[in-house]
């Protein structure tokens, strides 16, 4: 049997090699694949991403729902450009 084990800790967002700020947006992309845009994007769209100060922060598991609930409208948008 294979339990499929999401992380569900928050994103605390890293700082940047300058040290002048977070790469929250930067730090979701990564975990997930994708285009810091592409984070942007899902925020649009109604993600559980939350935007404290400058930084944006999720609950990866809270986030892999989202993204499973809305899979086929998110390709869609995507192959319309």
């Amino acid at each position: 049997m294979s339990v499929d084990i999401l992380p569900t800790i928050p994103v605390h967002l890293g700082h940047s090699k300058d040290g002048k700020g977070a790469q929250g947006a930067e730090a979701i992309a990564k975990t997930f694949g994708v285009h810091r845009v592409t984070v942007m994007r899902w925020k649009k769209a109604g993600a559980p991403i939350v935007l404290v100060g400058r930084k944006y922060q999720c609950r990866y598991d809270e986030l892999w729902t989202w993204i499973g609930r809305n899979e086929k409208r998110l390709y869609r948008e995507t192959e319309k450009g």
